[in-house]
């Protein structure tokens, strides 16, 4: 068949159109593609899956903020000063039990009123009565139970890391219990 015979079979009213299609003619000469009725559309999930991938790639792509914004957050550099140590208190517990403490503070190298006292370093006086008032209104507000458990001692240790900044200038970095004994 030749490529004119093929145009002419497809233009005739009634013909066979490849997939199931037919033309319907009028008398205008122009005929209309009708679907069959056996098939299906794939208009329906295909505007479902653009969707889908437009909004997903909204939200994933870009944040939901419309486009990328890196931020790059450096900390100022501290550096390790002296490791000042309390000496020993004994506490009385709100529930009739006594609590011995020993604690360190790892001070940065901001802080420069340590005192070195033989092989340790110790805070002045006005310090040091600083730091006991924290340890007392700190610890002796609590009862056995709380500080005979883990997460007891590390929220006392958290109170006492952020009163002690307080008192100190911001220059405490870490607190630690060289003793802890609870009667």
């Amino acid at each position: 068949m030749s490529v004119q015979e093929a145009n002419r079979t497809l233009k005739e009213p009634g013909t066979e159109l490849p997939d199931g299609e037919a033309e319907t003619g009028g008398k205008g000469g122009k005929g209309k593609k009708k679907k069959d009725k056996g098939g299906k559309s794939n208009l329906v999930p295909a505007i479902v899956i653009a969707v889908g991938l437009v909004v997903g790639g909204y939200f994933v792509g870009s944040g939901g903020s419309g486009g990328t914004t890196e931020v790059i957050v450096t900390a100022p550099e501290v550096t390790l000063g002296p490791l000042v140590e309390i000496d020993p208190i004994t506490l009385n517990l709100a529930d009739g039990h006594y609590l011995r403490l020993g604690v360190s503070f790892q001070m940065s190298d901001a802080y420069e009123d340590a005192a070195k006292d033989e092989e340790v370093y110790v805070f002045p006086s006005a310090d040091a009565s600083k730091v006991r008032d924290a340890l007392i209104s700190i610890f002796g507000g609590n009862d056995y139970q709380t500080l005979s458990r883990a997460d007891g001692r590390e929220n006392a240790r958290e109170e006492l890391l952020t009163k002690s900044n307080d008192l100190l200038s911001g220059n405490v970095l870490a607190v630690f219990f060289t003793d802890f004994v609870i009667q």
